[in-house]
């Protein structure tokens, strides 16, 4: 996905991340075959310890094979994982549609504690000119299999969110989601950027915008808001905490400038 992950399930992006040039590591084993003209197969093993013991133990880590290659018009991947002792296998398609690239992925998890769950992510974006000037916008629905439609699971969510929520895996508590984004390049070094993260569940939303201006070849300005909007009670609103009043994050106005040596 361009915003949501469902088949990057080890320390993917949040949404709302707006500095994406490092990413959070894992200690891991990871090989790749290559066949030219045919794809890649790619196989990872991501240890981890069990917190009580220290030990490095089987069903707190993650193993992963993942298949890439090229079938008629679509880009294909194959996916089939254990992680954290639960089964994961998942699929995704890329193909052009008239001038836009559509893509979907799909993964299915079998839950250790019983049961599972399917989630879905799929998009369409599309570049253009608007007044001599270079535009760019995606459309992107995202399933989250883990999710819930009730607000007031929100405060207590099922233990399967719960825990990816924790790692770091899941990043939303509804169930549906949309993700909008666009881009116009106002000059080659001046660009803006609006995304909105909108629950579809509980009608709130996240808007964010952001400038940035590369003012040299090593040195870039960068400043935006993020805007939080819904009812009290909705997942970008406010989770209502009884006794307590209400769990949300804020407005924030932020500027940050880079220096690359």
């Amino acid at each position: 996905g361009l915003a949501f992950q469902v088949l990057d399930f080890v320390n993917p992006f949040s949404p709302t991340a707006i500095d994406k040039e490092y990413k959070t590591g894992a200690d891991m084993f990871y090989a790749q075959w290559t066949v030219a003209d045919r794809g890649d197969l790619q196989g990872m093993i991501v240890p981890r310890r069990d917190i009580a013991s220290g030990a490095i133990m089987s069903s707190e880590s993650s193993y992963a094979l993942k298949l890439r290659s090229r079938l008629g018009m679509f880009d294909l991947e194959l996916l089939g994982a254990q992680h954290y002792d639960d089964g994961y296998f998942g699929v995704g398609v890329v193909r052009s549609v008239g001038g836009a690239v559509w893509r979907l992925d799909v993964a299915y998890t079998n839950l250790r504690d019983g049961g599972s769950a399917t989630s879905v992510v799929t998009n369409l974006d599309y570049s253009w000119t608007w007044f001599e000037k270079n535009m760019y916008g995606f459309a992107e629905y995202y399933r989250n299999g883990f999710g819930v439609t009730d607000e007031q699971d929100y405060l207590a969510p099922p233990s399967a969110l719960a825990r990816r929520i924790a790692r770091g895996e899941v990043y939303t508590l509804a169930r549906d989601n949309v993700a909008l984004g666009a881009q116009l390049e106002v000059t080659p070094l001046v660009n803006i950027f609006a995304n909105l993260l909108w629950n579809l569940n509980d009608s709130s939303a996240y808007f964010q915008l952001r400038g940035v201006y590369d003012w040299q070849q090593n040195v870039q300005f960068m400043a935006g808001v993020n805007v939080p909007g819904g009812a009290r009670g909705t997942e970008y609103g406010g989770i209502t905490v009884p006794g307590y009043g209400y769990l949300g994050v804020g407005r924030t106005v932020y500027a940050r400038a880079a220096y690359y040596f």
